[in-house]
């Protein structure tokens, strides 16, 4: 039952053959957020002449928010090319980590597809910011005097 198991592990099972057929050993994708926002910057095959524009059959997961029952989680089939199926297993993959990679200072990572091997892997950075307070004073105005 594709409800129980990870939607994007299903999709790079579909995925997969594809890549194979094409002479492609690894998929690279690179993400990055910050400020309320995050977004993939970059999705590369190490195979020259792949372009990530073949379709393929795969598994699309929404959630829905509904009162009283929370979120709704539903699946559908549906085609799309190998680089939109990419883009959204990775997304899918990162929401279920749960880090939060796109609000405030964000952060960044990559999701590797080694398809030698029939691994994926993902990496993610969360930037944190530090601070420390270097000078502090209170003066009286009418005097003048430290306080």
């Amino acid at each position: 039952d594709i409800a129980k198991e990870h939607t994007y592990l299903e999709t790079l099972r579909r995925v997969l053959p594809v890549l194979r057929e094409h002479g492609v050993k690894e998929v690279t994708v690179a993400f990055d957020g910050s400020g309320d926002s995050g977004s993939i910057s970059s999705v590369e095959y190490d195979a020259v002449d792949f372009d990530g524009h073949d379709e393929v059959d795969v598994i699309t997961s929404t959630s829905r928010f509904e009162a009283g029952r929370g979120w709704i989680r539903s699946h559908e089939n549906s085609r799309k090319s190998i680089n939109d199926a990419i883009h959204d297993l990775t997304y899918d993959y990162l929401d279920e980590t749960g880090v939060d990679w796109y609000n405030e200072d964000g952060g960044y990572g990559e999701l590797i597809i080694n398809i030698v091997e029939g691994t994926v892997s993902l990496d993610v950075n969360v930037r944190v910011v530090n601070s420390e307070g270097m000078f502090y004073q209170e003066r009286d105005i009418t005097t003048d005097e430290i306080l």
